[in-house]
């Protein structure tokens, strides 16, 4: 017992450190926000459909090959038979072996939810560690991470993206650079491994915020040369040998991850899947609220209903509302003298200007006139960049811009006429940015042949054609099918991105005859009469992909689909625990019965 009291002793204290005390208060209000799921956690996940089912498969696919002794990186178990190159997609390998015990012992569901809570805790909570650097109050520090961690931009990208919410690595990487570029405390070689170790970290959660946290990095050390001309000289050669240090380590890492991707099986060479325009934040954007925020007039739905990015809700984390604007461009121009400050602002500008696309918006008219992102339509890597993302940046640096005017009305707290209007106007300015109390969730709709031995009818890696056939957000269902089933089976569809037959990037997989066929009754449409001619080439189809069964799952138009396939097969299914299935599928036999016919 007096051991159990002194391990007591020792561990409380840390316990109720400031920074032990705002994590748990960021988990907490994670944990508010995304309610609605954890009423259910077990078969609800948080945020919409569409692309979250993606995330689950990648969460178990990862730990599921290293199990199985095979290749993270590359799977046939989707897009049969060819297979994709998962480096070409959010496949978030680090997140998948992080969140390996959570998966295995609780769920896949579960496990989802579980990174999107501690994405948006912990990015707030690690901007709380970069900026308190710079603060005198904690409670400075704490309102700056809650509005990095809590920003549009974070609250969209948790409705959906698994791999963008989870933006903790960019303010840990900002401590590590402002060590290498100003206080220059640790040795090259530590600070480049931290370094090199970070953006390795990043690039297996996701490629795309790599690029920008590099971009971000070098306007901020040319910000900060301009700043202190005279003193770059003497500081260079310590960091060159930290960036030096941090490439070595970072190839190390990803060399061979990166080596696979770009050189190794079914590589893209061209092409780009989302055309940056569609998703562009419009100039009203900065200043119109969106559904992700609280507080909201009847009138902004008929100007945010004409922007590009309309349709995806998820992708409208531009606003910033025009209080807070007017207190970040005032706490800018009086504190100018202090680097983080000169930087904080010029990095937002940038990245805001970033944000607006190739082309400027302006009230959902996509005008002539040509802006900087568009530049990033000559470099091949920077292609995919998706404008209105950038504004992860622009919220970063709006938060450390938040940070120092709440300190400075924190140290002004015992002249109180000071305090109170300091008060008042950083309450108006984040009222607007209040997210959404309606957070929504979406419940799981797998039907219980995947989760139960009936899923044994289906011969182990064998090739089964599933519908609603995925490869688009509305029909991506079906992955999370196969991740719960453990992977039995492998499947002709998939959500994914890859090369097509010319290796241009595209949303696989390639159409053909019987997929765009099939995508008829999905949409309870009526399907094409089945003339032997077709009966042939949808034959042929499922010859190519190796399919044994097909099974048809829960879906709105359901009858309409098993009717289409039990007039092609010629017979009718099983009903299994929730699914029709046909067994002894011979693609071959039905091109010849066609035919004979």
């Amino acid at each position: 017992m007096p051991a159990v009291h002194g391990l007591a002793r020792r561990v409380r204290p840390r316990l109720e450190s400031p920074p032990a005390t705002a994590l748990l208060a960021f988990v907490l209000l994670a944990v508010l926000l995304f309610r609605k799921a954890w009423s259910a956690p077990g078969g609800t996940w948080i945020g919409l459909g569409g692309d979250p089912p993606l995330h689950m498969w990648f969460l178990r696919w990862t730990p599921w090959a290293l199990g199985h002794g095979m290749n993270p990186l590359f799977t046939h178990h989707i897009n049969a038979p060819d297979g994709v190159n998962l480096m070409w997609n959010t496949a978030e390998p680090l997140t998948a072996l992080v969140m390996a015990p959570v998966t295995l012992l609780i769920g896949v569901i579960p496990a989802y939810n579980v990174v999107i809570t501690l994405a948006v805790a912990l990015s707030g909570w690690c901007f709380y560690l970069f900026i308190r650097r710079h603060v005198t109050h904690e409670l400075a520090a704490v309102v700056g991470g809650l509005l990095y961690g809590f920003s549009p931009y974070m609250i969209g990208q948790a409705l959906t993206h698994s791999n963008l919410v989870q933006a903790y690595i960019p303010p840990l990487l900002c401590i590590v650079a402002e060590d290498i570029l100003v206080h220059q405390r640790r040795s090259s070689r530590a600070s480049g491994a931290l370094l090199g170790g970070l953006l390795a970290a990043q690039l297996f959660i996701t490629e795309e915020l790599v690029v920008y946290e590099v971009l971000a990095l070098s306007v901020g050390a040319l910000v900060l040369a301009a700043s202190h001309w005279r003193d770059v000289r003497p500081r260079v050669p310590h960091v060159l040998r930290s960036l030096g240090a941090g490439v070595v380590v970072a190839a190390l890492i990803v060399g061979g991850p990166l080596a696979f991707q770009f050189f190794g099986p079914r590589h893209p060479t061209h092409g780009v899947v989302f055309p940056p325009e569609a998703l562009s934040a419009d100039v009203l954007s900065f200043v119109v609220p969106s559904d992700l925020q609280q507080v909201r007039p009847s009138w902004s739905h008929s100007v945010t209903d004409k922007f590009s990015n309309s349709c995806c809700i998820d992708e409208q984390g531009s606003y910033v509302g025009l209080p807070l604007l007017v207190l970040l461009i005032v706490t800018a121009a009086r504190a100018w003298r202090r680097d983080l400050v000169k930087v904080a602002a010029v990095v937002g500008v940038c990245f805001l200007v970033l944000a607006l696309g190739p082309h400027l918006h302006v009230g959902g008219v996509s005008t002539s006139t040509s802006m900087p992102r568009k530049l990033f339509d000559h470099v091949r890597l920077l292609q995919s960049v998706q404008p209105v993302r950038l504004m992860l940046v622009a919220w970063l640096a709006a938060a450390a811009l938040l940070a120092v005017f709440a300190d400075a009305v924190l140290r002004r707290r015992h002249h109180a006429p000071m305090a109170v209007a300091g008060a008042a106007a950083g309450l108006l300015a984040l009222v607007p940015v209040l997210p959404t109390f309606r957070f929504p969730a979406t419940e799981a709709n797998v039907p219980k042949f995947f989760t139960s031995a009936a899923v044994a009818r289906v011969p182990r890696d064998s090739v089964v054609l599933v519908s609603p056939f995925a490869r688009d957000p509305s029909t991506s269902e079906p992955m999370l099918w196969q991740a719960e089933a453990r992977f039995r089976f492998r499947m002709p569809d998939g959500y994914i991105l890859g090369p097509d037959a010319n290796r241009t990037f595209i949303t696989l997989p390639e159409r053909t005859p019987l997929s765009e066929a099939l995508a008829v009754p999905q949409r309870g449409e009526q399907a094409p009469p089945l003339t032997p001619e077709l009966r042939q080439t949808y034959g042929y189809d499922l010859d190519r992909w190796g399919v044994t069964s097909v099974l048809v799952g829960r879906q709105l138009y359901e009858e309409d689909v098993r009717a289409f396939m039990t007039e092609l097969l010629g017979r009718s299914p099983e009903r299994v625990d929730g699914v029709w299935l046909w067994r002894h599928v011979d693609g071959r036999q039905v091109a010849s019965a066609a035919g004979a016919g």
